[in-house]
């Protein structure tokens, strides 16, 4: 009998053990996260390109996207001055692709951007996501007479390939 309680209090010491130190690494990871989420934030609003762009590319690192990092990605795709910074939003974005936001804030930007390349890397992304409702848009950017016209044949090609 003396052995068995033994083996039974080693098993409840040793189970609650292993449960602390699961604990342990469960708060350290949240703790990662919201660290990373916090420095994704801020950095997104460093007056420096190259830091709003390590502030895109560190929201990749993150398994778990909430939405204020949308928001702040869909903000900067959408509004930041700097073309490489807005392209990097954009494939930042693109990894979330699943989330509906993403999808219609992507959508939506076709026919805001003015920036040749980024509206070029907009409409292949909707070709690759197949993302039909984004047609209208592409329509928009076509009768739009200040785009030019190597954007213009994107955006029919996309048209076509979506249809």
């Amino acid at each position: 009998a003396a052995s068995v309680t033994l083996l039974l209090v080693g098993y409840v010491i040793g189970t609650n053990l292993g449960s602390n130190s699961n604990q342990q690494e469960l708060m350290a990871l949240r703790n990662e996260v919201e660290i990373t989420r916090n420095l994704v934030l801020s950095s997104l609003q460093n007056q420096s390109a190259s830091s709003r762009i390590n502030a895109v590319n560190a929201s990749y690192k993150m398994t778990t996207i909430d939405d204020a990092i949308i928001d702040a990605l869909i903000h900067t795709m959408n509004h930041d001055e700097n073309v490489n910074v807005r392209l990097a939003a954009i494939d930042a974005l693109s990894e979330f692709n699943s989330e509906d936001k993403v999808r219609s804030a992507l959508i939506a930007s076709l026919t805001t951007q003015d920036n040749p390349v980024v509206q070029i890397t907009l409409i292949n992304l909707m070709i690759d996501l197949k993302e039909e409702r984004a047609i209208q848009h592409l329509n928009d950017i076509i009768h739009n007479d200040k785009t030019i016209k190597v954007v213009v044949d994107e955006a029919n090609y996309g048209i076509y390939k979506l249809s």
